[in-house]
């Protein structure tokens, strides 16, 4: 009696013993996971060096700063042209694009304080023509380099020629892309400037011949190609600065010495006062090539009063300066 007991207990135990094991069993349900929402965005924070803005106070106040910024898929050179951005002064400039490599290509000039936008962004230029879907950005000086158009502007004594530049390579991943980015000027500052003689008896100068590198190239961060202008009289002006013996200036792309091509021959001749004679100036092609950034003085024996006969100057010192905002210092001779 006592085992059937036993063995009646030892059958009731066996469902028991199932129920226990299966409340331990655990059930969870898992949700799957939202995709990544990729982020199209290319943000760039644009400006021009602080100490470059300062020395510019001769710009126009008829002017403002104006950036334009190409987007290139891959390589710029020969690339495909994506899209344009133009903001206003110092800024953030916007790109939507999907991941990929690309160049972006910043340019920044002046143009009118009333310039307003077409419908596609685009404000209208003034001293240089920035309209291509390509890496190059063209000076507006004098005329073009077939001849074919003349400008209302010149860069002889103008400092609203002055630009800046930068590429940059942007490899952009499922988040947004953002970089800032100080530019630095695309152009060089020549002067010339006479060592001796008497300026004060110059009333006019009467430039003849003259020579600019024309074309801006992001790649090699200077012109292959530059305007050659001969006549009689290109234009008229007075010296920029007497108290510096500064005759005047101007603005030109940079150049490669060893590819030879650099800016040509400058010619000009002095409109005198009464009573003093001036003999006419040459400063021959391949005298200087220059780099962007750098200031280049041009310094010879240019004046000479009626008191003493015509020299002929047989040197032109060049002198690369460094001033605030600029690059570079050295200093070498050439022969007239």
């Amino acid at each position: 009696m006592n085992a059937n007991h036993q063995g009646h207990a030892i059958l009731i135990s066996v469902p028991l013993l199932s129920l226990l094991l299966s409340g331990c069993i655990v059930s969870e349900t898992v949700e799957p996971s939202e995709p990544q929402i990729e982020d199209n965005t290319i943000i760039l924070n644009v400006s021009t060096p602080e100490a470059a803005i300062e020395k510019t106070r001769a710009i126009d106040p008829g002017l403002q700063l104006r950036y334009v910024a190409k987007l290139f898929k891959g390589d710029a050179d020969g690339g495909e042209f994506v899209d344009r951005k133009e903001i206003l002064a110092d800024g953030t400039i916007i790109f939507n694009a999907p991941i990929g490599e690309y160049t972006v290509d910043i340019f920044a000039d002046y143009i009118d304080a009333g310039a307003t936008p077409n419908s596609n962004g685009q404000y209208p230029d003034r001293f240089y023509d920035t309209s291509t879907k390509n890496e190059f950005i063209t000076m507006q000086s004098f005329r073009s380099r077939d001849g074919k158009k003349t400008f209302k502007y010149n860069c002889i004594n103008n400092d609203n020629y002055q630009c800046y530049a930068t590429r940059l390579k942007i490899k952009k991943e499922e988040t947004a892309y953002e970089n800032s980015l100080t530019l630095k000027r695309a152009v060089a500052k020549v002067r010339v400037v006479s060592k001796d003689g008497d300026i004060n008896g110059i009333d006019k100068i009467r430039l003849t011949a003259f020579s600019f590198m024309d074309e801006y190239n992001f790649k090699q961060k200077l012109s292959g190609t530059h305007v050659d202008i001969e006549s009689k009289n290109i234009l008229e002006f007075e010296p920029s600065a007497k108290s510096s013996r500064e005759l005047f200036f101007f603005y030109t792309f940079g150049s490669l010495q060893s590819s030879g091509s650099g800016p040509g021959t400058i010619s000009f001749g002095i409109v005198p006062l009464e009573n003093y004679e001036y003999k006419s100036v040459t400063i021959p092609g391949g005298t200087y090539y220059p780099d962007a950034n750098h200031v280049y003085t041009l310094k010879g024996s240019f004046l000479n009063p009626t008191t003493q006969p015509p020299q002929p100057s047989n040197e032109i010192r060049l002198t690369v300066t460094t001033t605030d905002g600029w690059d570079g210092s050295e200093e070498k001779e050439a022969k007239n």
